[in-house]
C-alpha cells in the first residue's frame, strides 16, 4: 500500500523556488585568482568570497575584483585620514568623501552579485 496525501516537492522532483541569493558552493581545490592585483584588504575579501561562492564567470570575477579594489582604496583613504586628521587647514579632509564613495561602491557590487546573504 502507498502512503496517503500529496507528495512533497522533494518527492516530486520539483526544484525549490529561486530565492534571489547567489548559490553557495563547497570550496574546490582550484584557486581562482583575481584578474588584477589586489591589496591586503581586497585580497582578503576576494579569498573569502571565492571560497563560499561561484564566481567562475568572467563578469562576476571582474565585478568582484572592482569591489575588492574599491575596498583597498577605502582602507588606504582611512589610513591617510587617521594619519592626517579629519580636518585639514580648517576644512574637512577631502579623503572622507572618497573613502565613503569607495565603501559604498564595494557594498553595492557585493549586493548586486548577491553575495550579501552570508
Amino acid at each position: 500500500m502507498g502512503t496517503r496525501g500529496p507528495k512533497s516537492k522533494a518527492e516530486r522532483g520539483t526544484p525549490a523556488p529561486f530565492d534571489g541569493r547567489a548559490p553557495r558552493i563547497r570550496p574546490t581545490l582550484e584557486v581562482i585568482q583575481p584578474p588584477r592585483a589586489l591589496g591586503t584588504h581586497g585580497k582578503a575579501l576576494w579569498d573569502r568570497t571565492v571560497a563560499d561562492f561561484d564566481v567562475s564567470s568572467s563578469a562576476a570575477a571582474e565585478l568582484l575584483c572592482a569591489a575588492c579594489q574599491a575596498l583597498d582604496r577605502a582602507e588606504h583613504c582611512a589610513e591617510q585620514i587617521a594619519r592626517d586628521g579629519l580636518m585639514l587647514n580648517g576644512r574637512e579632509n577631502p579623503l572622507i568623501k572618497h573613502e565613503l564613495a569607495s565603501r559604498a561602491f564595494s557594498a553595492k557590487v557585493v549586493q548586486r552579485l548577491g553575495l550579501d546573504s552570508l
